[in-house]
C-alpha cells in the first residue's frame, strides 16, 4: 500500500533530521527554559513518531484508516520535516569530533519571538501525531 510506505519514509525522514538537532540540544549547557522545552517537545515528537512507525509496521493495515487519515498524517509529517530542518539549518553544525565548542553551546540562534513559536509548533505537531497515532490503533480494534 503505497499510503503505508509514504507515511513510513516521511517518518524515517522526520526521525534523520530530528537525530540532527538532538547533538545540539543535547549539549546546550544552561540553556533557557524555553530552549529545555524545546529539546523536550523535540524528544516527545521523536517518540511519537517512533510510535507511528511501529503501529504502522505491528497492526494490520486498515484500507478505512488510510482513507481518513493518510493525507492528515503525510500532512502533518511533511510540517514537522519543514520546521526541523529550518531548525538544523539555524543550529550550528558539531565539529568532525562530534561535540560544538563552548560558545556554541552557550548561544541559541533563535530570537525569543522565533523561539516561542517554533515551540507553539512542536506542541500543535505532538497533539496532530498523537492523534493520528490514537486513530490508527482505535481503526485496528
Amino acid at each position: 500500500m503505497a499510503e503505508v510506505f509514504a507515511i513510513t519514509a516521511g517518518v524515517g525522514s522526520v526521525l534523520k533530521a530530528i537525530g540532527s538537532t538532538g547533538v545540539y540540544l543535547n549539549s546546550a549547557a544552561g540553556a533557557s527554559r524555553e530552549v529545555q522545552d524545546i529539546a523536550k517537545n523535540v524528544c516527545a515528537t521523536e517518540k511519537i513518531l517512533k510510535s507511528l512507525e511501529a503501529s504502522i509496521e505491528t497492526f494490520p493495515q486498515s484500507d478505512y484508516f488510510y482513507d481518513i487519515w493518510s493525507d492528515s498524517a503525510k500532512s502533518v509529517i511533511e510540517d514537522v520535516k519543514t520546521t526541523i530542518e529550518e531548525l538544523n539549518s539555524k543550529l550550528p553544525q558539531p565539529r568532525i569530533n562530534g561535540r560544538l565548542s563552548t560558545f556554541e553551546r552557550v548561544k541559541w540562534p533563535l530570537a525569543r519571538e522565533e523561539t516561542v513559536l517554533l515551540l507553539e509548533h512542536l506542541k500543535a505537531y505532538i497533539q496532530m501525531l498523537t492523534m493520528v497515532q490514537n486513530a490508527l490503533v482505535q481503526y485496528v480494534y
